[in-house]
């Protein structure tokens, strides 16, 4: 909820509410598109299960996934 002093015109808290919700827009669909990124990432096997012991491994079959993920 945003609070605005009684000083400021009707205009000007339109205005800033309107930049307020563009904003908070871009910030969900970014976060969707991250959220989509990670269930794709769950279907490989290796990176669910977490085959892989050491980080480095780890990280190198995550990198690989996610090209994976991009190519399609």
């Amino acid at each position: 909820m945003l609070f605005f002093p009684k000083t400021i015109s009707y205009f000007t808290q339109f205005f800033l509410i309107f930049l307020y919700l563009i904003h908070e827009g871009y910030i969900y669909k970014e976060r969707h598109l991250v959220e989509i990124f990670f269930s794709k990432i769950k279907h490989f096997r290796g990176v669910f299960s977490r085959f892989c012991k050491t980080s480095s491994f780890f990280m190198s079959f995550l990198q690989i996934a996610s090209t994976l993920i991009w190519l399609r």
